[in-house]
C-alpha cells in the first residue's frame, strides 16, 4: 500500500479491468468505488466488462478488438506520467494487441497461479516501466485500496469523468434490405431482461456489439469466446449455461459460418429455451472485412469468404425449434421480444439479414497481419 501511494503521487491512474475481476459477485460495486476514490479512469477487456457497472462515472469503454474510441485513445496515451492498475486482465491479442503496457508503472493484481498470458507467472514481459505483481483475492485487494483512500486520500492526478459518448466516429449504415445492426444492438440493450446471459460467437457480433453499446449493461453479462477464434464454440457454452441455470435467459449471437459447425446438434436442445440470433450475411465477415485492408490487391472472390445461402429457419424448425426472420426495418422486433419473454418456450432461432459491408467495431489486429 505504501508503494502504491508513493508511486501514484502526482500521476494519472488508469484501471484496466479484466475477466478475473468478474468472478467476484460485488465486482461492479468495487470497481466503481475504486474509480471514484482515486478519480481514476476505467477501461476494460471484452469479458472484463462484466466487472464494470454501466453507471461507473469514470468508465471510458472497451479497448482493442471492438474497442471504443475514447478508451483506445486513453490506453494509447499511457506514458511517463501514468500508473496502470490491471485487475486480472490478460494481455492477449484481443485486449492489448501486442502493444504492451506503456505506463511509467504497472500494478498487476491477480490471484490465478500461471494464468493465461503470464510468463513465469508474471506480466513483466509486457510492462515497459516499473512493475509490481500483487497476489490476492481481488475483492480483498480493492477493499483495502478503497479503505486506505478513505482514511488518507491518495495524491494522484484526478481524471475527468467519462463523456456520455465514448466514440468519435458515426455508425455506418447498411445497404437496402438489411437490418441496421447498430439500431438493433441499441434496441436490445434497452430491453435485456434482468439476470440474463449473452454469448458472442466468432462473428461480427463479437466485434460490433460492444462498440455500439459502449458500456456494460447491468441486466446482462456478456461473454465472448474470442481466444483462439474457435467458430461455433459459443453454442456449447450457451447450452452449458442453460443447463446449469434453466431459469436464466440465455442469448447467443452467432454467424452463418459459425452455424455450420454446430447445427447438427440443434435437435437435442430444442426444449431448453435458448435464444439464438443468427447473423446471416452469406459471408465469413471478419475475413472479408479484414482482407479488404490486409490484401487490397487481391480480388474479393479469392478471399474464399462467401457462405452459401440456405434456409436457416427451416433447418431450425426441422430440429424442433421455433424460428423467425427479423424484418430489415425491425417492424416485427417487438413481436419477437414478446415471444422471448414467454416462459417455458422452445428454443428460438431469429435469422437476422446482415450487410457484411456495414463496419461498426474496429479490428486493430489487422495492423499486425
Amino acid at each position: 500500500m505504501a508503494t502504491f501511494r508513493k508511486t501514484t503521487d502526482d500521476k494519472r491512474v488508469v484501471v484496466l479491468v479484466g475477466e478475473e475481476m468478474a468472478r467476484h459477485p460485488n465486482a461492479k460495486q468495487l470497481t466503481t468505488q475504486l474509480c471514484e476514490q482515486l478519480q481514476a479512469a476505467a477501461i476494460w477487456s471484452i469479458n472484463g466488462a462484466n466487472a464494470v457497472s454501466q453507471d461507473n462515472p469514470y468508465g471510458y469503454g472497451y479497448i482493442s478488438f471492438g474497442g471504443n474510441d475514447k478508451a483506445m485513445s486513453l490506453f494509447n496515451s499511457l506514458g511517463k506520467q501514468d500508473v496502470l492498475v490491471v485487475l486480472g486482465a490478460c494481455p492477449d491479442e484481443y485486449t492489448i494487441n501486442f502493444s504492451g503496457f506503456k505506463a511509467a508503472h504497472t500494478f498487476f493484481l491477480g490471484n490465478i497461479f500461471q494464468a493465461y498470458g503470464l510468463v513465469e507467472n508474471s506480466l513483466r514481459h509486457v510492462a515497459t516501466g516499473g512493475y509490481d505483481h500483487i497476489y490476492g483475492s481481488l475483492d480483498i485487494l480493492l477493499n483495502a485500496l478503497i479503505s486506505a483512500g478513505q482514511r488518507y486520500p491518495f495524491t494522484n492526478r484526478p481524471v475527468a469523468k467519462a463523456p456520455a459518448d465514448l466514440n468519435d466516429r458515426p455508425f455506418t449504415t447498411p445497404r437496402e434490405g438489411y437490418v441496421n445492426m447498430a439500431t438493433l444492438y441499441q434496441r436490445l440493450n434497452k430491453w435485456w431482461p434482468a439476470h440474463s446471459l449473452g454469448i458472442d460467437d466468432v462473428c461480427l457480433a463479437y466485434k460490433d456489439r460492444q462498440y455500439v453499446t459502449q458500456r456494460p449493461n447491468d441486466n446482462i453479462d456478456f461473454y465472448s469466446l474470442y481466444r483462439g477464434s474457435a467458430m461455433g464454440g459459443a453454442f456449447g457454452v450457451a447450452v452449458g449455461a442453460k443447463l446449469s441455470d434453466p431459469g436464466r435467459p440465455v442469448f447467443l449471437f452467432t454467424g452463418d459460418g459459425c452455424f455450420r459447425l454446430f447445427s447438427g446438434s440443434l435437435g437435442e436442445v430444442s426444449q431448453l429455451g435458448i435464444i439464438v440470433f443468427l447473423l446471416n450475411n452469406e459471408s465469413l465477415s471478419i475475413v472479408e472485412q479484414g482482407l479488404e485492408k490486409v490484401l487490397p490487391e487481391i480480388a474479393a472472390p479469392h478471399y474464399h469468404a462467401r457462405v452459401a445461402a440456405i434456409d436457416y429457419c427451416a433447418i431450425a424448425r426441422a430440429c424442433g425449434w421455433e424460428a423467425a426472420r427479423l424484418q430489415p426495418d425491425l417492424s416485427n422486433l417487438e413481436e419477437l421480444l414478446h415471444r422471448m419473454e414467454m416462459d417455458g418456450q422452445r428454443s428460438l432461432l431469429i435469422e437476422v439479414p446482415v450487410d457484411h459491408q456495414q463496419e461498426l467495431g474496429q479490428n486493430p489486429r489487422l495492423k499486425n497481419l
